[in-house]
């Protein structure tokens, strides 16, 4: 019994919570909340949450992942052609980027605890002013309602 019902709650409070991501943070502003139900672009099934921001006349999601995912995992870095992985620390928190050059998208993980993990998906190559978005995010706080 107990096994079903703290999932239950779990996914619960994720389906209550759209402001566990806030409405706004620096120079970002939230468009659209969604579940993994009406996202408008593809999620896999470990993201719980994703909010649609404009930042600076950029589009990005960010979105919150009930997994740790590959490129948080792996302790190398890597620049070539056709990708980048990059790993960092954000804010004091485990971070990694990765980019597919040839078609200008990425993502930056951000590990909040060893099951939960933020992620902003953005569009293009300089991941830097995107990285300093997210040091303006409240991660503490983010990583208390988990």
């Amino acid at each position: 019994m107990k096994k079903i019902i703290l999932p239950l709650i779990a996914s619960l409070s994720f389906a209550l919570s759209p402001h566990i991501l806030p409405d706004s943070f620096a120079q970002c502003l939230s468009i659209n909340y969604y579940t993994p139900q009406n996202a408008p672009i593809a999620l896999n099934d470990f993201f719980k949450i994703i909010k649609k921001y404009e930042c600076s006349n950029n589009i990005v999601y960010i979105g919150i992942e009930n997994r740790i995912p590959g490129i948080l995992k792996l302790n190398v870095n890597n620049d070539t052609k056709n990708f980048l992985l990059k790993h960092l620390t954000i804010n004091g928190f485990k971070s990694a980027v990765y980019i597919d050059k040839k078609l200008q998208k990425g993502v930056i993980a951000v590990q909040l605890n060893d099951k939960y993990t933020l992620k902003l998906l953005f569009y293009g190559n300089d991941y830097n002013k995107y990285v300093n978005i997210l040091k303006q995010l409240d991660l503490k706080k983010i990583k208390s309602f988990l």
